[in-house]
């Protein structure tokens, strides 16, 4: 009876042993990645809570006001009519329109194309602004206006009332064709009677 009870005492306390030993097996590996990750924490918690508890700058604002106010249209077109029933075009890459003023829209990259009987005229800039009521395209930012005889126009700033088929500019002009180039400090150009008018001091070179 002894001997049983020996036997049993032994196997007992051997299968008590293997668990116990794989579980500090385990923990010699585990607290290591744990000290690992505890250091991990603690060099990278500063940048966190700068994250959480940076205020918002004023263009973070502005952005998210004008998400709030505008509505944005990717690769819009505009068809209307001058003065005579001639085909206008307008087109850009975005166009923004303001949920409180919804005749005025904010154009990228807008390109104009006005055709009559006689030619057309192709209007482009970097930035725009067309009134739909007024049909009036305000055009800013690097502002050409090119002819079907490859008259070029460059100004900063253009406003093409395309009811009255005009377009003016209060900036620096420069027209360039074939024969020469005009500058002056304003422009009118009057689609109606086929003239271009440069104002203030204007300087005009005429090729040889």
């Amino acid at each position: 009876m002894s001997d049983r009870l020996s036997n049993l005492n032994q196997k007992d306390t051997s299968g008590n042993i293997q668990p116990y030993s794989r579980f500090v097996k385990s923990l010699q590996f585990i607290l290591p990645i744990g000290a690992l990750l505890l250091i991990g924490l603690i060099i990278i918690w500063p940048q966190i809570t700068r994250i959480e508890t940076e205020p918002l700058n004023e263009r973070d604002i502005q952005a998210l006001r004008e998400a709030e106010t505008n509505n944005t249209l990717l690769n819009p077109v505009f068809n209307t009519l001058d003065g005579k029933g001639n085909a206008v075009l307008i087109s850009a890459e975005t166009a923004s329109q303001n949920r409180n003023d919804k005749d005025s829209v904010k154009l990228l990259n807008p390109i104009a194309s006005m055709k009559d009987s006689n030619q057309t005229l192709e209007f482009q800039a970097n930035e725009g602004t067309y009134n739909q009521t007024t049909k009036t395209l305000n055009l800013e930012n690097k502002v050409v206006l090119k002819d079907d005889q490859n008259n070029i126009l460059e100004t900063e700033q253009l406003t093409a009332n395309i009811e009255k088929n005009i377009a003016t500019s209060n900036k620096p002009a420069r027209l360039t064709t074939e024969k020469g180039y005009i500058e002056g400090q304003s422009v009118i150009i009057d689609q109606e009677n086929q003239t271009t008018i440069f104002k203030g001091p204007a300087k005009a070179v005429i090729n040889r």
